[in-house]
């Protein structure tokens, strides 16, 4: 006998519902479990003794804000830039040598779901505004 193995797509399920019951009445809440996309568009420029970081905007309608970690080596580990959620897709950051700094980004939603991060893109800092410093790159 031959068998026929279909492979079926999975299906993500965007919200967990939770069902409690009290006496004759249930109650349905739902809870978000899904976080939001990770940020595109990355970039950074060396802005006369700071780096700017930029990146396009999610369109999640319950997007929170962003985060935006730092590392000197690619591989990381990466600490987060900000104290508070960012609500524009742009911050600054000083790094205090003159090496790569590399750079990556979070997106968080209303429930405090964190996407994965971004691509992870690297610059040379440049101490006083060397503008012959090399420019900046995705790794």
């Amino acid at each position: 006998m031959r068998a026929l193995t279909k492979f079926l797509p999975v299906v993500a399920v965007a919200l967990l519902f939770v069902i409690a019951s009290c006496g004759s009445e249930s109650t349905v809440t739902a809870v978000d479990t899904v976080p939001p996309v990770a940020p595109v568009g990355i970039m950074v420029e060396d802005d006369v003794n700071q780096v700017k970081v930029t990146w396009a905007a999610n369109a999640e309608p319950d997007l929170a804000g962003y985060n935006v970690y730092s590392s000197s080596q690619e591989d990381g580990p990466f600490s987060k830039v900000n104290e508070d959620l960012l609500l524009c897709p742009w911050c600054y950051d000083s790094p205090v040598t003159m090496e790569i700094t590399y750079y990556m980004i979070t997106a968080v939603d209303e429930s405090s779901n964190e996407s994965v991060h971004s691509d992870i893109i690297g610059i040379y800092f440049s101490i006083m505004g060397d503008r012959g410093a090399p420019s900046s790159y995705v790794e």
